[in-house]
């Protein structure tokens, strides 16, 4: 390992620079300092330190890749992936009964992890390799993104088939396709971050895994079929323009969705049987919802709509086959300034999605 990789893996510990906002009448400014504990490498996890933050009071947590806000990135840590990569990172939070909030410095840049031994790498076609498990056995993978100058691509078919110790793996934005059976039943796997290159799923990938929980930064070109089970967080980009036919459905796990500000469209039957999605963010840039977009999304209560009134809202297309539990929950409108009236409107709190 070289001196560089060395210099990250001691504790990080950050103090804050504080951001003075002006008060609102009956509160305190919050005040204190925050830290960031853990080390800027990719598998690794980083954790927030509020032990010096003032004040009593429920907090909110932000986190922040290079200034922009990570979606679904909303708790007390944070676990580095490769879409982390020659960024920095940093957290906001806030507490509930004061105003402002506080931004931790950012951390060093983060850097990848090399390989872990053993990984066979097999070359295709000369220009790119495949990976599989070959004689490694640590329950923690890291598969690099880059392999004696060429790219990974791939993880073969039955790559890490029933490797049953190993817990988590590291998978980068180079990996486009990963085959069939490549994690069929590894029992003790429990996280694994999907990046948007990949395109390609093959059957059975993630069968048998009963202790799985997939984030995926959702690219259009993959449906979730065959991982919908394991979903329990979705992170759309913000240079996704639609949302597929079908892109989400059956997907049970998944609990709340937020949509960027670029998505104009949502596709037919695209969080169908979503049971357990309990609200839905939809920016006012979306014109048209699709047949059966949120059909049987029978636990939906909340949307958080973009737009400032009900006419914006109607201006949007909505097919009206099936949709019911969409138009009927609780929709709150979009507004930078307390409308004054209860229940009606909602703004962002540290990146969360709160009702005025």
């Amino acid at each position: 390992m070289n001196n560089k990789l060395k210099s990250f893996t001691y504790l990080i510990i950050i103090e804050i620079i504080l951001l003075t906002l002006v008060a609102c009448p009956g509160e305190y400014f919050l005040s204190g300092t925050v830290s960031i504990i853990g080390t800027a490498q990719v598998g690794q996890t980083l954790t927030t330190d509020t032990s010096k933050l003032n004040g009593d009071g429920i907090i909110t947590y932000q986190w922040m890749r290079n200034n922009a806000i990570v979606i679904g990135s909303d708790s007390t840590t944070y676990s580095l992936t490769t879409a982390d990569v020659d960024s920095t990172v940093t957290v906001t939070v806030t507490r509930s009964g004061y105003s402002g909030s506080i931004t931790s410095r950012q951390t060093d840049i983060i850097v990848p992890l090399e390989a872990t031994p053993g990984l066979t790498f097999t070359l295709i076609y000369n220009t790119e390799y495949s990976v599989s498990k070959g004689t490694a056995t640590t329950t923690s993978i890291s598969i690099p993104k880059m392999y004696k100058g060429l790219p990974v691509t791939r993880i073969d078919e039955k790559g890490f088939y029933e490797y049953t110790t190993m817990t988590n793996i590291s998978i980068p934005d180079s990996v486009t396709s990963i085959g069939s059976s490549a994690f069929y039943s590894c029992s003790s796997l429990t996280s694994v971050t999907i990046p948007n290159s990949v395109i390609s799923i093959g059957d059975y990938a993630f069968s048998s895994c009963t202790n799985l929980s997939i984030t995926w930064y959702y690219n259009p070109l993959l449906t979730a079929s065959g991982f919908t089970s394991y979903i329990k967080t979705v992170i759309i980009s913000d240079n996704v323009t639609s949302i597929g036919d079908y892109a989400f459905s059956y997907c049970s796990s998944l609990t709340s969705v937020t949509i960027p500000n670029s998505v104009t469209s949502i596709g037919n039957s695209a969080f169908y049987y979503c049971t357990n999605l309990t609200s839905v963010t939809i920016p006012e840039s979306v014109t048209s919802i699709g047949e059966s977009a949120f059909y049987d999304c029978t636990s939906l209560t909340t949307v958080f709509y973009g737009g400032a009134n009900i006419s914006a809202w109607n201006a949007i297309t909505i097919d009206d086959n099936n949709n019911t539990s969409l138009t009927n929950a609780t929709r709150y409108y979009y507004s930078e300034t307390n409308p004054g009236t209860s229940n009606t409107h909602w703004r962002w709190v540290g990146g969360v999605a709160t009702v005025w």
